[in-house]
Parts: structure tokens; sequence; C-alpha cells
């Protein structure tokens, strides 16, 4: 089993938080003080500019993100972290806060009292359908997740 150290986080968001990595990166815990972002992110003030955690962990390529695989921002075990394309990247988000339904690539069109499920791969639009009933969006829209590997 990997071992886990958590590191304190301090600030007007971070008070009382904590953040994980991998034994590997404990000596990143004195390296701070690490606060939590506007965004949600660990960072700290390194070398005058900003770094976040999960970058000091897993150093970034040139058009590549880290993706925290679990989704949760601050769980930065080397064996959460992975570098995926940007388009790569979205696929892990949730529903957008202002999304009406709650449910990602879903959309409903009152004009046609219709769910609609489209999402984009590689920056191409990808229209699935339009369905009568949210149940039946979200399972086709999983099927096309699917279909595409998406």
């Amino acid at each position: 089993m990997n071992e886990v150290v958590f590191i304190p986080l301090i600030g007007k968001y971070g008070e009382g938080l904590t953040t994980k990595v991998s034994a590997s990166f404990a000596y990143l815990a004195v390296e701070g003080p690490w606060v939590v972002s506007t965004n949600g992110y660990a960072l700290r003030r390194w070398k005058g500019k900003y770094q976040k955690l999960h970058h000091a962990v897993l150093p970034g390529q040139k058009g590549m993100q880290i993706d925290h695989i679990n989704g949760d921002k601050f769980d930065n075990r080397i064996e959460n972290l992975r570098l995926v394309s940007p388009s790569q990247n979205q696929r892990n988000r949730g529903a957008q806060k202002n999304s009406q339904l709650g449910v990602k690539n879903v959309s409903f069109y009152k004009r046609d009292e219709t769910f609609r499920v489209q999402f984009t791969i590689e920056g191409k639009d990808m229209w699935i359908g339009d369905y009568k009933t949210l149940e039946e969006a979200i399972a086709k829209r999983d099927e096309a997740k699917r279909a595409y590997d998406y």
C-alpha cells in the first residue's frame, strides 16, 4: 500500500483543510506554506512565482495539462495525477455550476421540450440526439461516450 502524507493548508480558503501527497513527496510539506487558490488548488509562492502542488509533484509538458484522475483537487498523490491534453482534461469535469439540470452534456430545449445530448471531442462538436426524457438522454449520452471512448 502506498503511504500518504497530509499537508496542512492555511489562509482564507484553506484554514483547517489538508491536501495529500504520496510519501515520496513528503518534503513538500516543509517547502510551503501551502494555501488554497480561489479556484481550489493547493499552491505556494516558490522562487518568486506561484506553483500549484500538483505541478510540484508531476511537472507538466508544453501543451499538456495535469489531470486529477478522481477529480479531487486536494488528492495530489502521484498515482492520482496524469498528463493529458486540454481536451482530455475537460472530459473529467462534472456538470457546470450554472447547469440547470446538473447533468453533464445534456441540455433541455424548451421549444421542442426535449433533452439534447452533445459534447466536443478534440475540438469537434458531436450532436448525439434529442430525447423525450432525461433518463433516456442520460442513457444515450453514456452509450455514446462508450462508443467514442470519451
